[in-house]
Parts: C-alpha cells; sequence; structure tokens
C-alpha cells in the first residue's frame, strides 16, 4: 500500500493563482452568489474574502529572518484559531520548533498564527499573532489511527476580521449520498513531494511555504462507505469526511493541513465542516482527502473556545421544490457547454414520441450523432438526480461508440426489454448526450453505469458524477488547446418534461 502523508491544497494540474493583496481585518466575507457565476471544476482564483478567518502556522526565526510556514487553520472566534492536532504535535512548550533552511542549517523559531493575508509577500506586523497556548483533542496519537485529529489554539490579542461559521451539529452537515460541492483552500504545495518553496519578501526576509498566494479547489463529498472501502485498514467513520474526484487532479496537499473544507447555504455563504487532516498523495486517482468532522467534536470546542458561530438549519433551509442535487446540475449543465462550445449540436438528443411524457408511460430514448467517437447519454429528472443512460451494464465497449450519421436507441437490441417506465418526481428534465474522444476516461464515472434498470432510477451521489464528468472533459479539452473546432466531441442537450 502507498505510504500515508498527513497533509502538512494541490492538484496534480496546478490551481489557479489568487489575486495578490493585503485584506484588511475588518473587511466581510463575500458569498459567491453576489459574484459571477463560479465554475463547478477549477477555474476560481482564491479570494481571502470567501474564506473568512483562514489562518496559518509558522515559525519564525526573528534573528535569522526566516520563517515557515507549515499548516493551515481558521479562526472561529476573535481568541481562538481551530487547526489539525498533527500540526502542533510536536511544538514544544514553549512554542518553539526547529527547522533546516536552504542552506542545511538549523534554525529554531517561535511558533505564531497569521490572519488576514492572501498573498504571504504582504505579511505585516498587524498580521502575526503570538499565542497564549495550544490545546490538542484528547486523545490524538496518529490521524489514521485515532482520529480525533484537531486542535484549538488561543491567541495572546484578539483578532477583529471576519471568522468562519461552523457546522456544530449533524442535521447542518451536508448528507452524502447525495452529496454536495466542498471547497478547500491554503498555502500548500502544489505537487506531491514538494512540500515547500524558498520565496523572498521584499523586505529581505526568506520564507518556506508550498505556495506565496491562496489556492482553492472544489470537490465533491465521498460516502463515508465508499473512503472506508479505499482505506480499509485505517479509522473512517462518522468523525471524518472524505471529498474528492474519482479520477484525483484536484485536492488538499502537503501545508494545507488544519485548514477548512467548507459547504455553502441557500445564499452560497461558506460554513466550515471539515479540517484538512489527511491523504494518500495528493490528487491521484480515488485517493480521497480525509478530513475530521468539526461537528463531532462540537461539545468539545465549545467547552474549550467558544461562543462559537453555528450555520443554522434556517441558513440551509430550500425554497418549495428545491434539492441539493438540482442547485448544483445547472451549473455542471453549463460549465459542460462552456467547455464545448464549439461541439454544441452536433448530437440531437429527445424521447420517442415527444418530450413530454405522461408519468408511468414507457418510453425510450433517441440520439443521432453527427461525430464518430464514444457516446455518453446522461439524464438529469427534475429533482436534479442523475441517472448514466450511456454505457451501461447492457453495453459492451463497441455498443457505445458511434460513427457519423448514427442513430442510437436506449434501450436497444440486447437490453432485455424494451423501455424505461417515467416515474416521481413529474416536472422538468434534462437529457445530454456526449461524444467523448476514445482516451476518455470512462472509469471516471464512477461505475454508475452498472445500476441502470427497467426504470429511471437516479445514481446516488450527483454532484460526484457530474463534477467527475466535467473534470474529465476539462482535463483533456485544455489539454487539446490545438483543436478550436472540437472536432472529436459533440455535445446535444434536449429539455424534457414528466407530467401526470
Amino acid at each position: 500500500m502507498l505510504a500515508k502523508y498527513t497533509r502538512l491544497i494541490a492538484s496534480a494540474a496546478a490551481f489557479v493563482v489568487a489575486q495578490g493583496g493585503l485584506l484588511t481585518p475588518t473587511a466581510a466575507q463575500v458569498c459567491r452568489s453576489s459574484e459571477p457565476r463560479a465554475k463547478i471544476v477549477g477555474g476560481d482564483p482564491a479570494r481571502l474574502a470567501h474564506w473568512p478567518g483562514q489562518a496559518l502556522l509558522r515559525i519564525s526565526a526573528k534573528t535569522a529572518h526566516k520563517a515557515l510556514y507549515l499548516c493551515g487553520g481558521s479562526a472561529i472566534n476573535e481568541r481562538w484559531v481551530l487547526t489539525a492536532a498533527h500540526c502542533v504535535d510536536d511544538i514544544k512548550a514553549d512554542l518553539k520548533k526547529s527547522f533546516s533552511d536552504n542552506s542545511g542549517r538549523i534554525q529554531t523559531g517561535i511558533l505564531e498564527i497569521v490572519l488576514g493575508v492572501e498573498d504571504l509577500d504582504a505579511v505585516r506586523e498587524e498580521n502575526v499573532f503570538a499565542i497564549e497556548r495550544i490545546v490538542k483533542r484528547d486523545g490524538y496519537k496518529e490521524a489514521t489511527q485515532s482520529g480525533r485529529d484537531i486542535a484549538l489554539i488561543q491567541l495572546k490579542r484578539a483578532y477583529g476580521g471576519p471568522t468562519a461559521r461552523l457546522s456544530l451539529d449533524a442535521s447542518t452537515d451536508p448528507q452524502t449520498p447525495p452529496g454536495v460541492q466542498a471547497r478547500v483552500a491554503g498555502f500548500g504545495s502544489l505537487k506531491f513531494g514538494n512540500p515547500s518553496n524558498i520565496f523572498r519578501r521584499p523586505d529581505g526576509e526568506e520564507y518556506y511555504a508550498g505556495s506565496r498566494r491562496l489556492q482553492e479547489t472544489a470537490l465533491p463529498t465521498v460516502a463515508i462507505a465508499t473512503c472506508k472501502e479505499r482505506f480499509p485498514k485505517d479509522k473512517i467513520d462518522d468523525e471524518q469526511i472524505c471529498a474528492g474526484l474519482e479520477q484525483g487532479g484536484h485536492d488538499s496537499c502537503q501545508g494545507d493541513s488544519g485548514g477548512p473544507l467548507v459547504a455553502y447555504d441557500r445564499n452560497e455563504c461558506p460554513f466550515q465542516i471539515g479540517v484538512v487532516s489527511w491523504g494518500v498523495g495528493c490528487g491521484g486517482a480515488r485517493d480521497y482527502g480525509v478530513y475530521t468532522r468539526i461537528s463531532y467534536h462540537a461539545a468539545w470546542l465549545a467547552n474549550n473556545a467558544g461562543p462559537l458561530k453555528a450555520v443554522t438549519g434556517n441558513d440551509l433551509a430550500l425554497a418549495p421544490g428545491e434539492t441539493v442535487s438540482n442547485q448544483f446540475t445547472e451549473q455542471a449543465r453549463l460549465q459542460l457547454e462552456e467547455l464545448l462550445v464549439a461541439a454544441k449540436g452536433r448530437l440531437r438528443i429527445g424521447v420517442k414520441g415527444g418530450n413530454r411524457v405522461a408519468l408511468g408511460k414507457e418510453v425510450v430514448f433517441a440520439v443521432h450523432s453527427g461525430v464518430a467517437g464514444r457516446l455518453i447519454v446522461v439524464d438529469i429528472n427534475a429533482a436534479g438526480e442523475v441517472m448514466q443512460l450511456l454505457p451501461n451494464k447492457f453495453t459492451g465497449e463497441t455498443a457505445w461508440r458511434v460513427a457519423v450519421g448514427a442513430d442510437v436507441a436506449i434501450p436497444g437490441p440486447g437490453y432485455g426489454f424494451s423501455g424505461f417506465r417515467a416515474v416521481e418526481p413529474v416536472g422538468k428534465g434534462q437529457l445530454i448526450a456526449l461524444v467523448v474522444p476514445d482516451d476518455f476516461p470512462a472509469e471516471a464515472l464512477v461505475g454508475d453505469r452498472q445500476r441502470m434498470t427497467r426504470g429511471f432510477e437516479a445514481v446516488n451521489t450527483p454532484t460526484n458524477y457530474l463534477m467527475n464528468l466535467v473534470q474529465q472533459v476539462a482535463s483533456l479539452v485544455n489539454g487539446r488547446s490545438g483543436d478550436p473546432q472540437m472536432k472529436d466531441w459533440g455535445l446535444g442537450v434536449a429539455d424534457y418534461e414528466i407530467i401526470k
């Protein structure tokens, strides 16, 4: 088995770099709903306004004019910073820690907290906070075996900037399934095995960090059972949250431990659900990141650091008929259309007999392809639930390859049944058809094609499915910038409605 590494955020494909500059401590958070729509995979620069309370832990060797940034954290009120226990496990009682500088000399410095910056060149005296004490969760030994990878750091002076809202109850944690899009941010390494780089501030200070600027990425939450299957010998239970893409490419990494994993309320304002804890490598296929679940430790947090800001059920309440899934699926469709703008219209897709379907009626889906390649067909119902119609367990490799001018019926010959039955929910849904190149990694689609039946049966983690689909399309499209006409791609989208 691969060696385990605590997260001391990264992407196999580098993150987008944030705009630099100092954010004053009094600046308020910005909810994403107040800004242009963010892409669901990649493309988002990290702005400190989106990350209230974002903190860093550093060892400062002042006489040598050097500093090591070793972990992330989040300010949860004016006096306390939340981080991972393994980040402070080897800090001495006097708050000292040694590190090796670029010349191989051993430097000894003092642990400090840095708040209110998104560019480490912009750190000023007012951003640096001395530490009163550290409180580690009792029972912590090693994150993969003991769990309890959570700690608090008390500041000697008050921090007056925005602080993180927390999920302090299991009822406000995102439920997986169906899963949600979460985000994680930090100043960690952009590549596994390269935990720190050397930077020099304008005043001559030499510092070591994974990244000079704040980075972020979007990840789907992963069911605990799926995560436990990936890490069978490790502690994965109700105390953890897992997040990551099936094919990898986006992840937290070395230097990001202790940092925040956030979800979003109905106004797209962030609230913290997890603390970066550990993983295997960074951004590998099915190498999900493991995060300490904050709500599991709510009583301990309140006893040691209260009062705290908590997200409430009212913050998460959706409009009538709205679901977590259909909030997200429209974003996925729009990003696919943006990625494949030159390929749109090369496919036609619909329901035989018309796209208004009576509840209980048996239907057949029809696709006409204007391009050759591998065909993927996805149904998104009125609740935002996702079903992969093609490929499926009834089709072999050749069955989902199409030629120019091909007409495909789903279900087709050899399926063993003649149609799908339209079932609840009633309302408007969408069909998405893609023709993808031969090297498109179909295994990225989570194996949900095995779940196809005679009825409309939805994938139980639509966010995970769609983020993996969009990620793989984005990865291939961005890697082929020399093909602006997207000759190997096709995209067709059609609306339908199930009526009573």
